[in-house]
């Protein structure tokens, strides 16, 4: 479902740019190629003590195990191949990724939440969500040394998944509602980077999912610390160097008319 919304997003956002649709399809396939192979590599390499003596289960992602920090690099590497092969400006169709990426990555927290994985801390309060003996959530509480022998069910926790979707919601909107002000390719999508850096930054601390327990930052946030900079240094650039962006271009337009 995320993958078809964010598709179909595209797709609207693509015919708005006039942008080729046949070549924007052809895009949409390979970056959501690369990201799930990027996902799941880094998912793995987390967690090679658990495919070592396995390595058949690497491809079993119907098992679940995906890093949305690995699929965005590995879908922003093959989103810049192919538009320098085809031709395309990176700016302008990163934008047109941008507001599409937050969608979907609600509806896949969603999913996370229904799964059971990517659970927060333990939680007693309102609002708390409780999953049966043998899920992800009763294994790494057993692995984190919170359960007892006589309880087999696991502690109730902070649906963190859900909290994370309404961070991506808001996400999009907020980059809907500064779109029509920005005047260089590239903003927008540099401008997603910061939000989601942001936002990733404080939900983690809601996370109650990993097997060992790391000292702060976690493995997420250390990506933010790099995230919310680059996301910073490229909006700046392209707003020193970048090239106009057809809304600007429009609105450039108008002002000269009047």
């Amino acid at each position: 479902l995320a993958f078809l919304a964010g598709y179909l997003l595209m797709q609207y956002r693509g015919r708005k740019a006039r942008i080729d649709m046949e070549r924007l399809a052809d895009l949409a396939l390979a970056a959501m190629i690369g990201g799930v192979v990027g996902a799941r590599l880094l998912y793995v390499a987390q967690n090679w003590p658990d495919f070592k003596d396995n390595p058949l289960e690497i491809i079993r992602i119907d098992h679940g195990g995906l890093v949305f920090y690995g699929g965005l690099i590995f879908a922003v590497a093959v989103v810049i191949y192919y538009c320098r092969r085809h031709r395309l400006a990176v700016g302008e169709v990163a934008d047109l990724f941008a507001p599409v990426l937050p969608p979907a990555q609600a509806l896949g927290r969603i999913g996370c939440f229904i799964n059971g994985c990517c659970f927060g801390l333990p939680w007693s309060g309102f609002p708390s969500t409780c999953y049966p003996a043998g899920s992800d959530v009763t294994r790494i509480q057993q692995a984190q040394g919170l359960l007892t022998a006589e309880n087999i069910n696991g502690l109730p926790v902070f649906p963190v998944q859900l909290l994370d979707a309404f961070m991506n919601l808001v996400i999009f909107g907020l980059l809907l509602k500064l779109e029509p002000r920005l005047t260089r390719r590239g903003q927008l999508f540099a401008l997603y980077l910061i939000f989601y850096g942001m936002g990733r930054f404080g939900v983690e601390f809601f996370r109650g999912d990993y097997s060992a327990t790391f000292a702060f930052p976690t493995p997420a946030q250390s990506l933010c610390l790099l995230l919310v900079p680059a996301g910073i240094l490229l909006f700046i650039l392209c707003r020193r160097w970048g090239v106009d962006n057809h809304v600007s271009a429009k609105a450039k337009s108008a002002d000269d008319q009047r």
